[in-house]
């Protein structure tokens, strides 16, 4: 599915899209109930280099406001290993 979101920002016309302007913010999508439901599956399969790559790319490519709640929730989703590569990469102490 974030694939195909991304799709959808990288090439608009690309996609049928019943819109005045492509972009994934024209689908009203709840970003605080599905990343913090992609990051504790993420946790759930991946390493933690590979956990903190993929949160930091959701949130690289979805995030336009409030960041710190979304790495708050990939910490609160992630495994103590997961959680450790977290705090190397942004400095997260505790989650929220």
């Amino acid at each position: 599915m974030l694939g195909l979101l991304r799709r959808i920002d990288e090439d608009p016309d690309g996609v049928l899209f019943f819109a005045d302007e492509g972009g994934v913010w024209q689908l009203g999508v709840d970003w605080r109930g599905l990343l913090p439901a992609y990051f504790r599956c993420l946790a759930d399969e991946s390493s933690p280099d590979v956990f903190v790559q993929r949160a930091k790319t959701a949130n690289d490519d979805f995030v336009r406001i409030d960041r710190p709640w979304f790495i708050a929730a990939a910490a609160r989703a992630a495994r103590p290993a997961q959680r450790t590569a977290l705090r190397r990469t942004f400095g997260v102490t505790t989650p929220r």
